[in-house]
């Protein structure tokens, strides 16, 4: 069955990437998922962790995060360099964070997690908890 959408001609474009281990990432380091659940579009690169924007529109970004009990980590959703948002997991629990954002977004730019802090954050994962995805919901 196809469904169509006058204001969203053309292919779609979706990912969702996991670490697949328990990870570490050095200071102000992009976050490369590793695990590709799903690449609609092939926009996401996991050997980079940047999802490059294939066409203008309003996407959702998400991002969730789990981190190891013997540190704090802090996220940042980037684009284009810019901060558009924080994820935060305190030490000594596991807290599980998320953040879920809908952006206007153009060709080419760039959306990428980062670690926000200037030291090493160690990420609890055996391939569920921490995610990075983005779907495009309209082609403007």
């Amino acid at each position: 069955m196809r469904f169509l959408f006058p204001f969203n001609s053309g292919p779609p474009v979706a990912f969702t990437a996991v670490l697949s281990r328990n990870t570490h990432v050095s200071g102000h380091a992009v976050v490369k998922y590793d695990s590709v659940l799903t690449n609609v579009g092939r926009a996401y690169s996991s050997s980079t962790g940047i999802f490059t924007v294939p066409h203008k529109g309003i996407y959702t970004i998400s991002c969730s995060l789990l981190g190891d009990t013997s540190n704090s980590v802090l996220l940042e959703i980037k684009k284009n360099g810019r901060k558009m948002a924080k994820v935060y997991s305190a030490s000594g629990t596991h807290p599980h964070s998320a953040q879920i954002l809908q952006l206007l977004l153009n060709e080419g730019d760039e959306i990428w997690i980062q670690n926000s802090f200037g030291h090493t954050a160690k990420f609890h994962d055996h391939g569920s908890y921490n995610t990075f995805s983005a779907a495009l919901i309209a082609r403007l």
